[in-house]
């Protein structure tokens, strides 16, 4: 579907300075969350009932801080086996 142009939104513009999001993040990263869940009856209707969603990514950095302005000065590690991995086959 066609989408008309229009000037990119003053929000959605970064400085020359800006970081990505996870910059210097907490090291507080949890190791699963509780979700809602639904669970069907043969009628159709559903129980809800919660669930433990555990955290399947990575908790390295995965960015080529190196060469990455917006890297610079984050004191998180890089998981740069991954990063020379993606860099060797061109992503």
């Amino acid at each position: 579907m066609p989408v008309e142009d229009h000037p990119v939104h003053k929000s959605g513009i970064r400085g020359p300075d800006a970081k990505y999001g996870c910059w210097n993040r907490p090291d507080k990263m949890k190791n699963s969350y509780i979700a809602p869940d639904r669970k069907y009856r043969p009628d159709g209707m559903f129980d809800l009932r919660y669930v433990e969603v555990k955290f399947a990514m990575s908790h390295d950095c995965r960015y080529d801080g190196q060469n990455d302005p917006r890297c610079e000065g984050c004191r998180h590690h890089m998981a740069s086996d991954y990063v020379k991995r993606m860099l060797e086959i061109g992503l």
